[in-house]
């Protein structure tokens, strides 16, 4: 009863230093709501239609969109959309993500049977901000922790029945965590209890009648395909959304002989999946994110990374049996499967998704965990542990508050007055923009676009080639020098509204700053060097209905209509 009280003791403790920790880090989200992560502009922009009907309706991008985005993340959305807008929502779920996550870490580390083990482990959680990063922006990948932490919960007590629900809700939230905890669940039951089923059905003798073994065996089996049964859900429901359904109306995922010399699939492309980075880049990232190398510094970085090199040296130098081994168990099983899944990533590329998905959580829980117990020891071997609680947890907890400050988010509200313009504008009003301009204007406008960087997916064909299409046409009309060049383009794709960005145009981003990924940036490049002036920065022919701060907004087909004008019927032309 003691124990238990103790636990929950120091759960309650868990749970508030959590709430603590983001809560303090992150405040300026609940606050600024132009502070989110950059793919909620991808992801959750368009959950906006539930508070407000009649948005973005017949969207291209915000069809594919919607079907980018898994059913049970739309579900808690569509609850959480009934008392707040849900790019807002977005930071309140990563909030109870986190502090969910706090909590099933500290469960799972209590098999060292060490309390101020299980803390400690938790206080690295706080202070490797790598956890917190992942999370970021309350987006599919942010259900990946808490999943995993509660399936490894479940199997470190041999509750297969327990890991097998978890498992059936997974592939709701987060395809690639299923199936990493599919394979998990695949080796620990080959290791558990492939050979003692091998044995009672193929074991012939005196110690084993062939009889009595075979129905032992067979007990066995009925057993576990009875207690594994919500895994057979999961995976016809994962056959039928991405391999009948999914996205197949916008194409297929595309093969490593798709990507063979496009640019675009390269580090000056959209995302680079070629060449493959090596396996020992893979398991030093996620330090990057978790150490101060990106907030701070290099220095700073380093620093953070000699100290943890230190306390590792001295733990293993002066080890004490504080902590029970078995605790590191779980990884037996977690670490053959993720690196299982990363090499078919690997081969099978960018059908599996990203190869690197399959080990960077496994490789930043168990450097949090080396990390936690390597500090219990050393408390031990110093002989701080009576100072370790509260006072040293109290000093980790408060440096983790400060390490979460507004980590993977970013403040898009430079341009807030662009976007209360464009929200004067009809509900059906297109737009189009530089593209990593237009990464805004859904988000916080909540008005169709033309085309995004966040949405240009170069993965998915034919979706790759109708946005490569789109963008060559836009850039070639952005660019033109001839007016009727851009009445063209906004004819052809029913564009209303053309962004202009001032900087766009000016010679040295033209000819020394990126303009946009490759092979746009040459495209752009050339055009631009064989133009002597650009039509879209012409006011005679397309006098601005909106402009600040180097930025401004024209009507190519419409010029001199007033949206904001008071009373007016006048509807923009499709």
């Amino acid at each position: 009863m003691k124990d238990a009280r103790s636990d929950s003791f120091f759960l309650i403790f868990v749970l508030v230093a959590a709430a603590f920790v983001y809560g303090a880090g992150n405040w300026e989200g609940f606050t600024n709501p132009y502070l989110i992560n950059d793919d909620v502009r991808q992801q959750i922009y368009w959950m906006q239609e539930w508070i407000e009907p009649g948005l973005f309706q017949d969207d291209f991008l915000t069809e594919y969109a919607r079907d980018y985005v898994p059913w049970g993340v739309r579900a808690v959305y569509r609850i959480g959309s009934l008392s707040m807008n849900p790019v807002r929502f977005g930071n309140v779920l990563t909030g109870i993500l986190y502090v969910l996550s706090a909590a099933l870490l500290f469960g799972l580390s209590l098999r060292f049977r060490d309390r101020l083990a299980a803390l400690l482990v938790v206080c690295m959680f706080f202070v490797l901000t790598g956890f917190l990063s992942k999370m970021a922006g309350g987006l599919s990948r942010s259900f990946v922790v808490p999943l995993l932490l509660a399936y490894l919960i479940s199997l470190s007590r041999r509750n297969i029945r327990w890991a097998a629900l978890t498992l059936m809700i997974q592939p709701l939230f987060n395809p690639y965590v299923f199936l990493l905890c599919l394979t998990t669940h695949a080796v620990f039951l080959l290791q558990n209890f492939g050979m003692d089923l091998a044995r009672r059905f193929f074991t012939r003798g005196e110690t084993h009648p062939a009889a009595v073994s075979t129905e032992a065996g067979r007990a066995t089996l009925s057993r576990l395909l009875l207690w594994n049964a919500p895994i057979l859900l999961a995976f016809a429901f994962m056959v039928f959304k991405h391999v009948f359904s999914g996205s197949s109306a916008f194409g297929h995922l595309v093969t490593r002989a798709e990507m063979a010399g496009k640019v675009e699939y390269t580090a000056a492309g959209r995302y680079e999946f070629l060449p493959d980075p090596s396996f020992l880049y893979e398991l030093i990232r996620p330090w990057i994110f978790s150490l101060p190398f990106r907030e701070w510094g290099l220095v700073a970085g380093w620093i953070g990374a000699g100290l943890l090199i230190v306390l590792a040296v001295y733990a293993i130098r002066n080890w004490r049996p504080v902590v029970d081994l078995s605790g590191f168990h779980i990884f037996g099983y977690l670490f053959p499967a993720s690196l299982l899944l990363y090499l078919a990533a690997r081969i099978f590329l960018a059908q599996l998704f990203v190869p690197r998905r399959y080990i960077e959580y496994s490789v930043l829980l168990l450097y949090c965990t080396l990390a936690g117990v390597f500090l219990r020891v050393a408390i031990e071997s110093l002989g701080l542990r009576r100072i370790a609680f509260p006072f040293l947890v109290t000093g980790l907890v408060l440096f983790g508050a400060a390490r979460s400050h507004n980590v993977d988010l970013y403040d898009y509200s430079q341009h807030e007055d662009l976007y209360r313009f464009l929200r004067s504008t009809p509900k059906t009003a297109l737009v189009a923009g530089h593209p990593e301009l237009m990464d805004n204007v859904p988000t916080f406008a909540r008005r169709k676009v033309f085309v995004t960087y966040e949405l240009s997916h170069t993965w998915i064909e034919p979706f790759w080639s109708t946005i490569k299409k789109r963008t060559y046409d836009f850039f070639r009309a952005y660019y033109a020098q001839d007016p009727e060049e851009i009445r063209r383009f906004c004819r052809e794709y029913g564009i209303d509204y053309v962004v202009v960005r001032d900087e766009d145009f000016s010679a040295e981003r033209i000819e020394r700053e990126p303009i946009y990924f490759e092979p746009f940036n040459a495209f752009v490049r050339e055009v631009a060097r064989s133009h002597s002036h650009y039509a879209v920065l012409d006011t005679k022919s397309f006098p601005p209905a909106y402009k600040k701060g180097g930025i401004r907004v024209i009507q190519p087909l419409f010029p001199g209509f007033d949206p904001t004008a008071r009373g007016t019927d006048i509807q923009l032309p499709h």
